[in-house]
């Protein structure tokens, strides 16, 4: 993985400096942007792709899938979450997540 500043606006110019950055062409790579030996990635899917499901809706509710990878521990868990929306007499709405692995 790498990313790289985008620098599109003169307030951005102005906050880099702020920030101490000299080289704002810069390519980061991986090690660059997440140091450490114990760090945890989770993502969830918003839209459908090849390794998540986006959100589906569904009666009253929506169902997520997400998937957390750890480094220490080599461990990787996926998870499908339903949450089901009852409105309510004033118009707020309660929530219920029900999680399986």
């Amino acid at each position: 993985m790498q990313g790289r500043l985008v620098i599109d606006k003169p307030e951005l110019e102005e906050r880099i400096a702020k920030m101490g950055i000299k080289d704002k062409k810069k390519v980061y790579e991986a090690e660059d942007l997440a140091p450490g030996k114990q760090m945890i990635f989770a993502a969830t899917g918003v839209t459908e792709g090849s390794l998540l499901k986006g959100v589906r809706f569904f009666g009253e509710g929506t169902r997520t899938s997400s998937i957390i990878l750890t480094l220490r521990t080599g461990r990787v868990a996926s998870s499908t979450a339903s949450t089901w929306i009852r409105a309510r007499m004033c118009g707020s709405a309660s929530r219920r997540a029900v999680v399986s692995r």
